[in-house]
């Protein structure tokens, strides 16, 4: 019986994921393929045609103006460059395009069936009972659902960016944790949970707050009172990251005249979030990229320039900090869609994203986000530890608050947690309307899946 119900969960789970994969496809041929404005998917792609070309890891922007010149480039971390390589050495510039796209789109599907399997697992009371709970398989499809149908993922898979390996290694590094949470995780876990936190790093260079905020607690919380293990098991999963961002950190202090660690792109992002434009007025929480809020360019070295960004948005908002707590209310707010969407909206078509995708993208968020506290009540209920999943909500709003202006795919890495605490949600409301209760209680919901002719 048990062998059937799983059957059926990922007989089930393989249409969503097959359907996600169908829903991208789609609004890559018919939408995003089109798209030709001047963001940082260009860098990207631009980027991976330059390393396929045999130019290496050097400004794509100046070889454009002279194929001769070489300029060390980091505007961005190197593993969404590194995961667009096979289709930049594809010829046809267009279908090159295309193919990066749908390699994005392969990843994106990933996601889908990460969350549905890691929302499963958490909804289910045994994790020794692997087949056994009937909550567990509705809310690991309902997750999926979520996952595939969502336009704030699908937007992102469609695109050439970085959020859409940043969302698949977030579940990725979720799924790890808890398991370490559960105890008695043997090295091989440890290393791998490091390492795709280093892999995370790469991606986005906030995953670095997921060490010490996700990584590191997990582990001393799964040693359950052995300080000696916890050490020992700490450093194997902090080693495992440090020896997988090491190689590039060293590269990049090799070739640039500042120091320089995972990107050069940290101090445009706070020059632009901090400076007259975005401290009030229409753009008050945004990030205005040109000059008089960031640094002219001119001939400065990347690296160069990218210190006198970060130094002249720091001394802003040093200067204005009286100002800071109504800026990171409103950073905060558009990243969370909440303040001048219509606004965000407008804004996102200049990086690919239709005005009609956004605000469907609102709608969903609006939905999940209460049907979330609900889906954390229900865990916690259940004795099922949210604070992994509340992490990465945490970590958008800390770096928005400090370091960045407040723009939607901001949060990205943050839309794991509420499809899975929204699917968590979705199901014990349903399970409890059937019921006939009001209460939204894990085993009452159990108990009413049981009890339904598909359970048994």
């Amino acid at each position: 019986m048990e062998d059937a119900g799983a059957t059926r969960f990922f007989a089930v789970l393989a249409l969503v994921v097959l359907a996600g994969f169908s829903l991208r496809v789609a609004y890559v041929v018919t939408v995003t393929r089109d798209d030709d404005h001047l963001y940082d998917a260009t860098y990207y792609e631009l980027q991976a045609r330059a390393i396929a070309n045999g130019n290496g890891y050097t400004d794509p922007f100046v070889l454009l103006r002279d194929p001769d010149r070489h300029e060390p480039a980091a505007d961005h971390p190197p593993l969404t460059v590194f995961a667009l390589l096979p289709a930049a050495f594809v010829e046809d510039r267009d279908t090159s395009q295309v193919a990066m796209r749908l390699t994005m789109v392969v990843f994106g599907t990933a996601t889908i069936a990460l969350v549905g399997l890691l929302a499963r697992r958490l909804a289910t009371d045994h994790p020794g009972d692997r087949f056994g709970d009937r909550f567990g398989d509705a809310v690991g499809i309902t997750a999926a659902v979520l996952a595939a149908l969502d336009p704030n993922l699908w937007m992102n898979d469609g695109l050439i960016m970085s959020e859409t390996l940043s969302v698949l290694l977030t579940v990725a590094v979720l799924a790890m944790v808890y398991r370490v949470l559960r105890g008695g995780a043997s090295w091989r876990w440890l290393l791998a949970l490091g390492a795709v936190t280093g892999l995370g790093m790469l991606a986005r260079a906030e995953f670095a707050l997921y060490l010490p905020f996700l990584v590191v607690p997990a582990v001393w919380i799964g040693a359950r009172g052995d300080r000696r293990g916890a050490l020992r098991a700490s450093a194997i999963a902090i080693g495992a990251t440090v020896l997988v961002v090491t190689p590039w950190v060293a590269f990049n202090l090799s070739r640039f005249e500042d120091p320089t660690l995972i990107s050069t792109n940290d101090g445009l992002a706070i020059a632009a979030a901090n400076c007259p434009g975005t401290y009030g007025g229409s753009l008050l929480g945004w990030g205005d990229v040109f000059p008089p809020c960031a640094v002219a360019r001119g001939d400065l070295e990347q690296s160069v320039y990218n210190s006198r960004n970060r130094d002249k948005g720091l001394r802003y908002m040093v200067d204005h900090v009286d100002r800071l707590p109504k800026v990171v209310a409103a950073r905060i707010g558009r990243a969370f869609s909440l303040y001048r969407v219509e606004q965000g909206a407008q804004f996102g078509v200049l990086e690919g994203r239709p005005e009609w995708a956004t605000w469907l993208g609102t709608a969903v968020i609006w939905m999940l986000m209460p049907l979330s506290i609900v889906g954390g009540v229900v865990l916690r209920r259940r004795k099922v530890p949210i604070w992994p999943l509340v992490v990465p909500i945490v970590a958008v709003v800390a770096v928005i608050a400090l370091l960045s202006g407040g723009l939607a795919r901001y949060r990205a890495v943050a839309e794991p947690s509420f499809v899975i605490l929204g699917a968590v949600g979705i199901v014990a409301i349903a399970a409890s309307l059937r019921n006939g209760t009001h209460r939204v209680d894990g085993d009452e919901v159990d108990a009413e899946l049981q009890a339904t002719p598909a359970a048994r």
